[in-house]
């Protein structure tokens, strides 16, 4: 899920940088495969019959640079998830990041994810998990693809589930499961495509840190 010096960013803004002594760094950035905060989550036990909502600051080198809000709503069987973040950072020029995660479960089962992310105003990415005839249809722009992998746990429930004995979790951004390994008691890493990784740190159940580990950047997540 989610916030801050975003890939694209750096293949955008690029082309201003590439003459001065950074050259490496930026291109080395740029075929970085990382969304800063990922949002990062979406899923809770559907016996569970009351509604959540929690409140987190982004911090960044000691400074606030957004706020995000998580929802969960539980309705007999179903339990509907929406995470959304709001950053404002500066790469160039000041840049606006709204990132939407939204999910619906039935029965434990995942039947609809979406990702949705805005900068500036301007859509830049949107992804779907679509449960549909016993198999997921995942959608990332025009491109299309099936899991037949059945989907319990995912990203967004790692804010208000703890994920204990569990060795993968879904990731609504990557559209793919992702390795889950306990570090110490009630603290988690998961590790990220490309070598990056969140760590994710519990009280009661309900995560109240997050730090994301970039080779450029670490970005936390603290529970207000």
């Amino acid at each position: 899920m989610i916030p801050a010096l975003l890939i694209w960013l750096y293949k955008k803004y690029a082309s201003r940088i590439l003459k001065t002594k950074y050259l490496t760094r930026f291109r080395r950035a740029s075929s970085a495969a990382a969304l800063l905060l990922i949002p990062v989550l979406a899923a809770a036990s559907p016996s569970s019959a009351q509604d959540l909502r929690l409140s987190y600051q982004v911090i960044h080198k000691g400074s606030v640079i957004g706020q995000m809000q998580f929802h969960r709503k539980v309705s007999g069987t179903n339990t509907y998830f929406n995470l959304k973040s709001d950053i404002k950072t500066r790469f160039v020029m000041p840049i606006n990041i709204v990132t939407t995660d939204q999910a619906h479960f039935s029965k434990g089962r995942l039947q609809l994810s979406a990702v949705c992310r805005t900068v500036n105003g301007q859509e830049k990415e949107s992804k779907k998990t679509v449960f549909r005839n016993n198999t997921y249809e995942l959608s990332n722009g025009s491109k299309l693809r099936q899991l037949e992998t059945e989907i319990g746990y995912t990203m967004m429930m790692l804010y208000c589930r703890e994920p204990a004995q569990l060795g993968q979790v879904y990731s609504d951004n990557y559209q793919q499961f992702l390795p889950i390994k306990r570090l110490a008691a009630h603290t988690y890493r998961v590790n990220l495509p490309g070598g990056n990784y969140n760590d994710y740190q519990f009280e009661g159940g309900t995560c109240t840190k997050v730090t994301v580990h970039h080779d450029w950047y670490t970005i936390t997540m603290e529970l207000i």
